[in-house]
């Protein structure tokens, strides 16, 4: 859509310098980011903006024309990705009042990107707009002077609020946060396995953990974390560059002094053991290594011998055992056992919120929904005369919990899932500066898999804690693992059948040998 636009507002912007920085801002923010909507907002009492005019009438793109008495909840009938352009008017009541409207309207849309256009701005000016524009938590903002051309970047979280842009800036409005320190706060619900507060018992400090709660953590790593602007500096890539060309020269020459080997100069360039040693790597492997080899086929011949015994001991313990109760797969099957069904009271507004013919229509009628405390309590017992709503991240959880017993209690059916998605959501307050950065992460915390990782370490400091139990709830003389001890038994046994076996013999020889007595 921009190739058609652009060469228009290029025309429009011949006739003067000024319409042609609008346009280029545009054009340039645009391609860094696509937007929907753009938003063109001015006092009801004020001039027409000759910039705003112009740009308005060469878009071919959703156009919205605000004024400073507009109350309208975009966020219900407009994309998120919005571009606002707005002009102000160097009087602190008229561009108040733009401001208000500005809030009132993007309503929890704060990130949208806003480009103030202002005839002249004094010192004053630019910090109280900085002022402004963090009091109301906008975060993504660019000035630029009518007058003079320069065009200056918010930095909200940083001393010096301002940073010109120069021609071939990039980005137009800055894309990676930095909070500057700014402490954030936030409260577990004291659910596990989502997120569960505690004072450590040795240091008497509060901690928090549940996967949830790692969420937050590492939401606070990856923006508060200064470390990484010093181990990703250029002083630190210079120093680990000087250290290998000198180890790598110490390495050649010691190789030709101490142990008079021919001089290799090829290590000069790339040596393999000093790039071992900067990433942590002990030592190499050869591939020529044929003790190495031998030990290892060794070692896995008898792992996979003693694994493949014990698997068959296992197997036919379970195919001697009796057989267990039918399972309920269906949602005609639970309706119809002796199952009672929970539900916490908080989910009690999804349940009905849910479409007739959906299939937890079967069960609705036997669901009874507990208190919040009293579910997990009565979930956390494992009662297996019950049956519990959850989610797939609160089953991995339990799935992992039930690994530390003998026998699982709770199980999971494919054809009992009422849901396929549920929206995770974190709450946060009205116009969160946090809401944009903590969405991002959740998106890459579930493409890279770290939800999955979280959940073992949250499951070993949750047992820790008392939290969740790691002893079998229904305990029963399972089938014990071959020890050395069991030997003796094994070398009895052979005793025994080797002396049968003589007796066996001794009495088939007397036996013949009195036949042929008489026989005689």
């Amino acid at each position: 859509m921009w190739p058609a636009v652009v060469p228009t507002l290029l025309l429009l912007g011949s006739t003067g310098n000024l319409a042609l920085t609008v346009n280029e801002l545009l054009k340039r923010s645009h391609q860094e980011q696509h937007c929907e909507t753009l938003l063109l907002l001015r006092h009801s009492r004020q001039l027409p903006c000759s910039q705003m005019e112009q740009v308005a009438a060469a878009a071919t793109w959703p156009v919205l024309r605000f004024s400073s008495e507009a109350n309208f909840y975009l966020k219900s009938s407009q994309s998120t990705e919005m571009l606002a352009l707005i002009c102000l008017t160097s009087d602190v009541k008229m561009d108040l009042a733009l401001w208000q409207a500005l809030a009132n309207n993007l309503y929890n849309m704060r990130h949208a990107r806003l480009l103030l256009l202002l005839q002249h701005a004094t010192v004053q000016q630019l910090r109280a707009l900085a002022n402004t524009a963090r009091q109301l938590h906008f975060p993504h903002v660019v000035l630029l002077q009518l007058g003079t051309g320069n065009a200056y970047q918010l930095q909200p979280y940083a001393k010096e609020h301002w940073l010109q842009l120069q021609p071939n800036s990039s980005p137009i409005f800055a894309r990676q946060y930095n909070y500057h320190g700014l402490t954030a706060r936030t409260l577990p619900d004291q659910v596990s396995p989502r997120s569960l507060g505690y004072r450590d018992r040795k240091t008497g400090e509060l901690r928090m953990t549940g996967f949830v709660a790692k969420l937050m953590q590492e939401f606070a790593r990856v923006h508060t974390a200064e470390v990484y602007q010093i181990v990703c500096s250029w002083n630190m890539l210079v120093v680990l560059l000087g250290s290998y060309c000198v180890f790598a020269l110490l390495d050649t020459c010691f190789g030709w002094l101490l142990m008079q080997q021919q001089v290799d100069w090829t290590n000069l360039v790339f040596n393999e053991r000093m790039i071992s040693g900067i990433i942590g790597q002990p030592c190499k492997l050869y591939a020529h290594a044929t003790n190495s080899g031998r030990l290892a086929h060794a070692q896995l011949f008898l792992l996979g011998l003693i694994f493949s015994t014990l698997f068959a001991a296992h197997l036919k313990t379970l195919l001697t055992k009796r057989p267990m109760e039918r399972m309920v797969t269906t949602f005609e099957e639970l309706r119809d056992s002796h199952l009672s069904i929970h539900f916490t009271e908080g989910e009690h507004f999804y349940v009905n919120m849910m479409d007739v013919g959906t299939p937890i229509d079967i069960i609705r009628s036997k669901i009874t929904f507990l208190q919040t405390n009293l579910f997990y309590k009565e979930r956390k017992s494992m009662n297996k005369s019950k049956a519990f709503s959850m989610t797939s991240t609160e089953w991995q959880i339990i799935k992992e919990q039930q690994n530390l017993f003998q026998r699982p209690v709770l199980c999971f059916q494919p054809g009992l899932i009422f849901r396929y998605k549920i929206l995770a959501s974190v709450p946060l307050q009205a116009n969160s500066i946090f809401a944009e950065p903590l969405e991002e992460l959740m998106f890459r915390v579930h493409d890279t898999g770290l939800l999955l990782h979280w959940k073992k370490p949250s499951l070993g400091e949750l047992i820790a804690l008392g939290e969740i139990s790691g002893k079998d709830p229904y305990p029963y003389v399972p089938f014990y693992d071959f020890k050395v001890g069991d030997l003796f038994w094994v070398w009895l046994g052979w005793a025994w059948a080797l002396c049968l076996a003589f007796v066996v013999f001794l009495c088939e020889l007397i036996v013949y040998r009195m036949k042929k007595y008489f026989n005689n």
